[in-house]
């Protein structure tokens, strides 16, 4: 669907660039034309090449300069094209529902960006060479079948035994690519393995061996050896394609020879210096369609990814700030949400709900309960990143997702995730990248002043202890002043002392500023601190 609407917009480029070409390929039939003539008037003694040699010159010009006009119209819509692919890629990314994120997988989507992006950029950066040499060899064959059908015939059995071979390589070729691309995904989830789970791993010998042996090491393996034979077969057919080229002109020296004895020696000739003028193309052609094989592999992997489109990626400039601020309630009416592709085959699926509950800004709400009881899918619900099956949330009087839009809610929100990741750049809640003052006051108020700084916005540091890591995500969470602050299971890293200071220093303060402030916490000592308690068993709201 991307290269439809690509092709579409630069229609009348690939047109004109088409010509050109051509015009270059024309240029350059007429140039051989112009030395056979010169061939059968030297064979006749009859030589008067003089009246030619300026056609010959003008003829040589415009093959080189229409073919690098044509390769260069060409060469630019095609780098436009690949930075389009790349930004609507990313804005289908940012675009797509969380939930669909975390069922796609997010070493799906590496191994997209990382390798089938690249492969569609060099696919398309081909484009000019393709329709260059496709015009050259079918302008060739037709100037070979204007000059003699006979043996051009014997011409058309050459290219068809070219072609069957080299479609039946590519064929099996694109079949181990295709595979390769599977272990190609399955590398990056190992990948991304390792990196998350490096502690469990080096921890472990018997966790590392297994990682190493039963992993990781076949799965080379496999790569190497689908590599090894995909590319075999591509470099064969590329050299059947060049020896059968000296087949192909055997064929019209002895098929002239022994069958088409009418047949003159400059239009021999002419066919062999034809068919040379065409080797460099038709094997550029051939070559082609294996990366364009490459190129249709990498499609349907990203079509597989079914992301969503990218037509509402951008609010208006400042839509939202009308938005923003202060409001007195959520009001959340039956919400129900249930998991979806992670069937069990006890045919148990943990779903949440029916959750009905009101947040009153200047409140601060423990939401409470076993490991597994839904207290993090609620966060992720009442947060907006999953979308409710069944039930509705307004904020005071506006319902989201009609009165007002789901991106519009979300920016009034703020979430520290137990899983959560630090930005070398701070913005601040219009945006813009915050001010180093308001950044520093914060890092003494977290204690942090001595372990980072901040320049234009840019953090120092995020090479820190789990707990300081955390201090940042609220420096980060808090530059944003969003009026829905939720913060799950922060103070599990801090220090009883730091943890001290969370609960009854800077919870207090947020909450003399009239935010709401959700804290998902098993910490029993501090509920006391809690306007209301929200408790969670298997997906129900049991107390409140």
């Amino acid at each position: 669907m991307m290269l439809k609407e690509l092709f579409q917009r630069f229609k009348w480029m690939i047109v004109l660039a088409s010509c050109l070409s051509t015009l270059s390929a024309f240029a350059g039939i007429s140039m051989l034309s112009m030395i056979t003539d010169v061939i059968g008037a030297l064979q006749s003694g009859k030589l008067e090449a003089a009246y030619s040699f300026g056609a010959f010159v003008l003829a040589v010009l415009v093959v080189m300069f229409a073919g690098v006009i044509s390769q260069f119209i060409l060469l630019r819509m095609s780098s436009i094209s690949v930075y389009e692919i790349q930004k609507t890629l990313l804005q289908r990314i940012l675009s797509t529902n969380y939930e669909k994120i975390e069922r796609i997988g997010g070493h799906r989507i590496m191994a997209t960006m990382q390798r089938d992006v690249s492969i569609l950029a060099r696919g398309l950066m081909l484009m000019p060479t393709f329709i260059y040499s496709s015009v050259t060899v079918f302008l060739c064959l037709a100037y070979m079948l204007y000059t003699s059908w006979q043996l051009f015939l014997f011409v058309v059995l050459a290219v068809s035994l070219i072609i069957v071979v080299a479609k039946t390589t590519l064929h099996y070729a694109m079949s181990h690519q295709s595979l390769l691309r599977e272990y190609v995904d399955a590398f990056f989830a190992n990948l991304q393995a390792l990196t998350n789970g490096g502690k469990e791993i080096n921890l472990n010998s018997n966790r590392r061996r297994h990682f190493y042996h039963l992993v990781m090491l076949p799965l080379f393996q496999s790569i190497q050896k689908k590599t090894v034979k995909s590319e075999l077969l591509l470099v064969s057919a590329e050299s059947f394609t060049g020896t059968l080229i000296f087949f192909l002109i055997g064929s019209i020296v002895y098929g002239a020879h022994y069958f088409l004895h009418g047949v003159a020696i400059e239009v021999v000739v002419a066919f062999v210096l034809v068919v040379l003028y065409m080797v460099d193309p038709l094997k550029n052609v051939v070559s082609i369609v294996a990366d364009v094989n490459e190129v249709r592999v990498s499609l349907n992997k990203i079509e597989k990814l079914e992301l969503s489109e990218a037509k509402d990626f951008l609010l208006p400039p400042n839509s939202d700030k009308a938005h923003k601020g202060h409001f007195n309630k959520i009001t959340l009416n039956n919400i129900c949400f249930r998991y979806r592709d992670c069937d069990l085959q006890d045919g148990y699926v943990f779903s949440i709900g029916p959750i009905s509950a009101e947040l009153k800004a200047g409140e601060i709400v423990f939401v409470t309960g076993g490991n597994g009881s839904g207290k993090s899918t609620f966060a992720k619900l009442l947060v907006g990143l999953y979308d409710l099956d069944s039930g509705s949330i307004h904020l005071d009087d506006k319902l989201v997702g009609t009165d007002l839009s789901l991106e519009q809610y979300k920016n009034n929100i703020s979430v520290i995730f137990s899983d959560f990741f630090i930005f070398h750049q701070l913005l601040d809640n219009e945006g813009e990248p915050a001010s180093d003052d308001a950044v520093i006051s914060l890092l003494q108020l977290l204690k942090l002043d001595g372990k980072v700084s901040s320049k234009n916005g840019l953090l120092s540091s995020t090479d820190l202890s789990q707990g300081q890591r955390k201090r940042l995500a609220l420096l980060q969470s808090s530059l944003c002043d969003a009026s829905i602050c939720v913060y799950d299971e922060w103070a599990a890293e801090q220090d009883p002392k730091f943890k001290d200071y969370f609960y009854n220093n800077l919870l207090p303060q947020l909450k003399e500023l009239g935010k709401i402030i959700i804290i998902i916490s098993h910490d029993e000592h501090y509920f006391h601190k809690a306007d209301q308690i929200l408790k969670f068993e298997e997906g129900l709201l049991v107390a409140s």
